[in-house]
């Protein structure tokens, strides 16, 4: 996956460290060879009946990056994605 830059495209990597079906994701996002970078997240699944309540934990010094980084708009590409994906499971 990439996203534009000041210098053009960088690279993301992400990977899974953690994967419990039904209750959580716990991820790595990074930009090779640049570990000031580095964010993990974990997202929490939480039963709401009908819905589910998605959670997502974070420090919060890597939330302050993320807000100035202006990635907000990008976990809610993403988390939009995901949503499409798991309706066409249904």
């Amino acid at each position: 996956m990439s996203w534009p830059g000041s210098d053009g495209e960088k690279q993301v990597e992400n990977r899974y460290d953690e994967i419990v079906p039904g209750e959580k994701i716990v991820w790595t996002k990074s930009i090779p060879n640049d570990a000031s970078n580095m964010v993990t997240v974990a997202v929490l699944f939480e039963d709401q009946g009908d819905e589910t309540k998605l959670i997502l934990h974070t420090s919060a010094e890597q939330k302050d990056m993320t807000e100035k980084g202006g990635m907000l708009m990008g976990y809610n590409m993403v988390l939009d994605g995901f949503t499409e994906f798991l309706k066409g499971l249904i």
